[in-house]
């Protein structure tokens, strides 16, 4: 995989661990003293290892075991705190800063947050299938937005199909698109599952290892003690970390078109 792949992809999964002792403040006692309710999931992608997630309408974590990465985010602002367990340091970064991060746009992060409320629907034709056109505009420039097409009514199941995930107007070849699926009673918040260059190169995937219902508490979602702070200013952290070989646990990619 081509380092730029490999860099949005880390990008897309980092480690979600806590917010940090500013960010549970900012929200006041009331934050501290509940719990979130949703789902944990294990995930194997065959770029960049294992991750485990957790994922609810207030909350939202994610570790990476094989990087060693962890990003956490909590409502309303959905501001991003990154840490690193083997240099001990965490980084803040405020929502639309990470949204603009060059190679890192945290496409799982915003989709999972702007698909809530899509900026506007329509009917489209994908792969000959009849489809809804669902389109998700950015925080920091209104001319960015997502496109997502769903198959049949949008659902299925616990399952649902997006066939194209796509920046504004780069629905040409080289351009990369995913097939993505949902997570039981979290309706509008997929996960990638598949990405496919549409010039026919192949992109990474994502395998579902387990997922279950899940409480996780406020305090998940802060700092250890002990991390050093590194300003927003400065190169993320994560941009140098060094991948662990676990992909063993991965089985042959599928092979065939979106």
């Amino acid at each position: 995989m081509p380092r730029r792949a490999l860099l949005f992809l880390v990008a897309s999964f980092v480690v979600l661990v806590c917010p940090g002792a500013g960010l549970a403040k900012k929200h006041g006692k009331s934050a501290a003293a509940r719990s979130y309710a949703g789902q944990e999931l294990k995930l194997l992608c065959t770029a960049s290892g294992v991750y485990e997630m957790f994922i609810s309408s207030g909350a939202l974590k994610i570790v990476s075991k094989s990087i060693g990465i962890s990003l956490r985010s909590v409502a309303p602002d959905w501001d991003v705190v990154l840490s690193r367990d083997d240099v001990r340091q965490f980084q803040r970064l405020p929502y639309a800063r990470a949204m603009k991060m060059d190679l890192s746009p945290f496409y799982l992060y915003s989709v999972r947050k702007e698909l809530v409320k899509p900026s506007g629907t329509g009917d489209a034709r994908v792969q000959n299938r009849i489809c809804k056109l669902y389109v998700f505009k950015g925080d920091y420039d209104s001319s960015f937005a997502w496109k997502g097409s769903f198959l049949g009514t949008g659902t299925r199941s616990n399952e649902m199909d997006l066939i194209a995930l796509a920046q504004a107007g780069l629905d040409k070849p080289g351009a990369i698109v995913y097939r993505l699926f949902g997570i039981p009673r979290q309706s509008g918040c997929p996960i990638i599952l598949m990405s496919k260059r549409t010039d026919g190169s192949q992109g990474f995937m994502l395998k579902l290892l387990s997922v279950k219902d899940a409480t996780m508490p406020a305090s998940a979602f802060v700092i250890p003690s002990g991390y050093k702070e590194v300003g927003p200013d400065k190169k993320s952290i994560f941009f140098n970390v060094e991948q662990k070989k676990d992909l063993e646990l991965f089985s042959t990619p599928q092979k065939g078109s979106l």
